[in-house]
């Protein structure tokens, strides 16, 4: 890499920060549910899920869960393409939340069964093969992140690391909160010493518009060496 030997955060070289590190990157869970949001119908390649897709839309209506027209019904979508919402379709909280839809849709459907979907269960497998230190969850939007459930055994450990990242990112801490199924709530009532967080990034409705993106870079790019640099700190 370019900058492994000539860049550096806090007078220590990304050769140093990354030796003895492995670092997982999962840059897209949902795309079926992306391609619905950016391209609408035409994102969707399956007359099934096309199907059920349309025949969501009345039910939402029905159950008060959308008000908006069909197009931008669709712009919101944040399920999959099976109309499961996959950050309520983990095992802690599953079924839980204030806001439930009691078929499949846009969101709000936490689906048959905890992990009953092929996206959260490759990432349930990632997590349980590798046993990671650390998991950073993008989300959108709020400039806010979640990071303590009741329950959590590492509530105490993970206090001072939230405090850590919002000085830097200067995104605000939401206070601790009950499981619903979300990919967070599963990582920290596993057990397993860690620290853990959903940033939200950006201001507005999703999905947000490419000019919020200058701003989210300037708060996160920095967010691997960061980390790194954390972890050795508080490791040593």
């Amino acid at each position: 890499m370019e900058n492994y030997d000539k860049a550096s955060y806090n007078g220590k070289s990304y050769g140093e920060l990354l030796s003895n590190t492995c670092i997982h990157f999962v840059p897209m869970v949902n795309p079926d549910g992306v391609s619905i949001s950016q391209f609408g119908e035409a994102g969707i390649q399956s007359p099934e899920v096309l199907n059920l897709v349309r025949g969501s839309y009345p039910n939402y209506l029905y159950q008060g869960l959308t008000r908006a027209e069909y197009g931008r019904y669709l712009q919101r979508w944040k399920a999959n393409a099976r109309g499961v919402d996959l950050n309520r379709n983990f095992g802690a909280g599953f079924g839980g939340g204030e806001e439930y839809s009691i078929v499949p849709g846009s969101m709000y459907y936490c689906g048959v069964a905890p992990f009953s979907e092929p996206e959260s269960m490759a990432l349930a497998t990632i997590v349980q093969t590798y046993n990671p230190i650390m998991v950073i969850n993008y989300h959108s939007s709020g400039n806010i992140f979640y990071w303590n459930i009741y329950g959590n055994p590492s509530a105490g450990f993970n206090s001072f690391f939230a405090d850590h990242i919002s000085n830097i990112t200067g995104y605000r801490k939401q206070g601790t909160f009950a499981p619903n199924g979300g990919f967070l709530e599963w990582v920290e009532l596993r057990g397993n010493q860690i620290w853990a967080l959903t940033l939200e990034t950006g201001i507005g409705e999703c999905p947000l518009p490419p000019q919020s993106y200058p701003q989210i870079w300037e708060q996160n790019y920095l967010m691997i060496p960061i980390l790194l640099n954390y972890y050795k700190a508080m490791s040593t």
